[in-house]
């Protein structure tokens, strides 16, 4: 079978190289790894939005920082407990790399929804960095694209002369703004994925019945032996086809009583509870959905759609937070850093933003171990 996305990658990074040949003069390398392409894309769209409501968009920005700093323990906690739990309990690591092929949710991971994606989360960020930039005085330089290794990136450089000049809180709140706008972007992305999009894509779909996500240890669908994954078909007698009509069915059940419960894998009879005077089974469900009832071009844009927002919220997420982290080449650090200045000399902060950087490392590498072994049997099979 054709892998189409290996193609699109192929085709899309030699059409990137031969620009790159091309274009050689244009492009800045670092490291060898990290290209920019530098324009003067955005800058006075920064600059005329910065001007707009400039206290608010402060305000806004110290909410950012607090939302940073929260967001920085939460993950640092995440990723320690994740790492502590790798090593000494066998547990799963917390954090791996996104690339095509991976699948979350049942929804998998295409080339271009890889690549727009994480382009969209890119500009978002390096864009707010800009505009709190320029809300504290700070020039832009220059704006563009970039590429480490592989992946597609944006930034936004600004004058780190004139970066130093600016008040501490000010500074806190220009390397917040990536990642809290990250943050905000994706609850939103998810807010409208709720509502709006995924409810309308039902109706692309004929449905069959109601899969069980999860059962609640203790309750009556694990009481009942109904496992995760089995599909709802029938409740006293009545067919459930989708989500609504299975709550539509169980308003009509009291707590206390029997009801037959019928799935792909047999009958259950299962005793409810009662919880806020409705009948309560402990259960997380969502509709099976099955064939399009129709296929058209409309149909499937529409559909990719979704799916590239179901990917933009996972990147928003992931994103945001991975660079809240105590850690040098990332906001999160550069957050800390100034942090700690508040308190220390800057010989001792240099310390312990090293030390904080190694030992963050460190955690990432336990986390990304089992991917990396995984990789290593991946590629012994060739």
């Amino acid at each position: 079978m054709v892998n189409l996305d290996l193609i699109f990658a192929l085709v899309f990074y030699g059409v990137l190289f031969v620009l790159f040949l091309r274009y050689r003069d244009k492009f800045d390398v670092q490291g060898k790894i990290f290209v920019l392409y530098k324009t003067k894309f955005g800058l006075k769209l920064m600059d005329k939005i910065s001007k707009i409501w400039p206290k608010l968009l402060k305000v806004i920005g110290v909410i950012g920082v607090v939302v940073g700093f929260l967001g920085m323990i939460n993950i640092f906690y995440i990723l320690a407990k994740g790492a502590f739990d790798l090593v000494f309990n066998g547990g799963a690591p917390v954090v791996a790399p996104v690339f095509p092929g991976m699948s979350i949710g049942g929804v998998n991971l295409g080339f271009w929804h890889w690549i727009v994606g994480l382009f969209i989360i890119a500009v978002i960020h390096e864009f707010s960095h800009g505009i709190v930039a320029r809300l504290y005085g700070v020039k832009i330089k220059s704006s563009g694209f970039a590429f480490l290794g592989p992946l597609l990136a944006a930034f936004v450089e600004p004058d780190e002369k004139q970066m130093k000049k600016v008040s501490k809180l000010g500074q806190l709140s220009v390397f917040a703004a990536g990642p809290f706008s990250n943050i905000v972007s994706g609850i939103l992305v998810f807010i409208v994925l709720m509502l709006f999009v995924n409810p309308f894509a039902l109706g692309f779909y004929n449905m069959e019945g109601v899969e069980v996500v999860r059962v609640e240890d203790g309750l009556p669908f694990d009481i009942a032996g109904i496992e995760d994954g089995e599909v709802v078909e029938m409740i006293n007698g009545v067919e459930v086809v989708d989500v609504i009509k299975f709550r539509d069915v169980m308003m009509e059940v009291e707590g206390g009583s029997n009801v037959l419960i019928k799935t792909d894998k047999g009958e259950y009879n299962v005793l409810t509870v009662e919880k806020e005077e409705k009948a309560h089974l402990g259960v997380f469900i969502q509709n099976k959905l099955g064939e399009l009832k129709e296929k058209n071009w409309k149909i499937s844009l529409f559909l990719w759609f979704r799916d590239l927002l179901n990917w933009v919220f996972v990147f928003s997420l992931g994103v945001g937070l991975f660079n809240l982290l105590p850690l040098a080449i990332v906001d999160g650090g550069r957050m800390i850093n100034t942090f700690l200045s508040y308190f220390l000399k800057k010989e001792k902060v240099h310390k312990i933003w090293l030390w904080l950087t190694w030992f963050v490392l460190v955690l990432l590498f336990i986390n990304l171990l089992p991917f990396f072994l995984k990789l290593v049997g991946f590629l012994k099979i060739f």
